[in-house]
């Protein structure tokens, strides 16, 4: 795992500024019409927070509140918002943050 310092700057709460290329990007990732269509209100606040190696991701929406737990380098399941069942594994290297499915 990369180091704590370079790490903490994600822990801590985000807001929605600009949905610019969102509904290409949520596309791209196989979110249907009525799911891009439906994200287009939202404005989500994201809530990052770790302990003991463990990290949450809590989106917070006026519609659902959905919260992701996982461990860096290691694979986990995941259900998306539109009900895809997704293998994942997150690495975290420096500041970069990579996903793959």
């Amino acid at each position: 795992m990369a180091n704590n310092s370079n790490t903490d700057a994600f822990k801590g709460t985000w807001d929605y500024v600009d949905g610019e290329n969102n509904d290409e990007y949520l596309k791209e990732i196989g979110v249907g019409m009525m799911g891009r269509l439906a994200a287009k209100g939202l404005k989500p606040r994201l809530v990052i927070s770790e302990e003991h190696g463990k990290w949450a991701v809590r989106t917070e929406t006026t519609v659902k509140t959905m919260t992701l737990e996982f461990t860096p380098n290691v694979e986990y399941k995941e259900t998306t918002g539109d009900g895809r069942e997704l293998t994942k594994i997150i690495i975290v290297v420096e500041y970069i943050c990579s996903e793959s499915v």
